[in-house]
């Protein structure tokens, strides 16, 4: 039986060079992590890695590029990415798209591939049996074209990140403007038949479950399942769905985040179906007060 520390995930949001507090996914408000926990300042990113191994036996990483999921270049990531994966750690990375520019910048921090063709295919087993390639649904414009990602074999096993935006009791997709989810058709119901053939391009026709069913069939084995509104909240209102899912999905792998500032709200996350949990704000204020002494 796994314990709490296995099913823990660190989160590790990378932005302009720094790691930063998310906040509800507006992330123009981000700020590095110093920022909001001061006794933090003067810690290098892989020293704030180490210090939540050393402290909490912490070995599973969540990276998020942002600067390369809006668009932007490198600013260094990858590098953080390869420590990590160094020290024999786990590590989820999440860089957009996974087949140009995240290839090309991991290959850059490694000398010993260097030179080799940039394909994600080579690549990978020099990263070795720890790195979990993320494609998430924000970074996709379409259903159609993550879909035409997953056809690819060169990152495959994938992590495909649900990128959710729950607003009241409507669901969002994150980074999709107007994509509405049906809340009651999102949240439970029966297993859903696939709907790819039917409405394949528009992220709007689509409801968690649905795209889940469509993601098995494609033989999908693992999802993140994240609510950006409740990244660095109080509480997570993601359980309902998560239930839902794992109801109609029992073999599926779950993570799940967003809004994790406690032991309840782990422990209620793995209840409702999770496998591991992703955990920011707690472990940061955490480290904070005995950084502080």
């Amino acid at each position: 039986m796994p314990t709490l520390i296995d099913r823990q995930v660190a989160v590790l949001d990378w932005l302009d060079g720094h790691l930063v507090h998310a906040r509800g996914g507006r992330r123009a408000n981000y700020r590095p992590l110093s920022a909001t926990y001061p006794s933090l300042d003067g810690l290098s990113p892989f020293e704030l890695v180490s210090e939540l191994h050393q402290r909490w036996g912490v070995h599973q990483f969540y990276l998020a590029d942002l600067n390369l999921l809006q668009g932007g270049h490198d600013t260094g990531a990858a590098e953080l990415a390869r420590a990590i994966l160094d020290q024999g750690f786990t590590l989820w990375f999440d860089r957009g798209d996974m087949t140009n520019a995240a290839v090309t910048n991991a290959t850059m921090t490694n000398p010993a591939i260097r030179g080799q063709a940039s394909h994600a295919q080579e690549l990978r087993p020099s990263l070795g049996p720890n790195f979990r390639p993320i494609l998430g649904t924000e970074s996709c414009s379409s259903p159609r074209e993550l879909f035409q990602r997953l056809s690819s074999d060169r990152w495959r096993p994938v992590t495909v990140s649900l990128d959710l935006w729950r607003v009241g009791e409507t669901w969002l997709w994150f980074g999709h403007p107007g994509a509405e989810l049906d809340s009651a058709e999102a949240r439970g119901g029966s297993r859903p038949v696939s709907r790819y053939e039917q409405r394949p391009n528009s992220w709007r026709e689509w409801t968690c479950l649905e795209l889940v069913a469509e993601l098995s069939t494609r033989h999908v084995e693992e999802v993140l399942l994240l609510n950006l509104a409740d990244v660095g909240a109080e509480k997570t209102t993601t359980g309902p769905l998560l239930a839902a899912v794992r109801q109609n999905f029992p073999a599926l792998r779950i993570l799940a985040g967003g809004g994790v500032r406690n032991l309840s709200a782990m422990t209620d996350l793995v209840a409702a179906g999770a496998d591991r949990v992703l955990v920011g704000s707690w472990l940061w204020a955490q480290l904070a007060a005995i950084m502080r002494g």
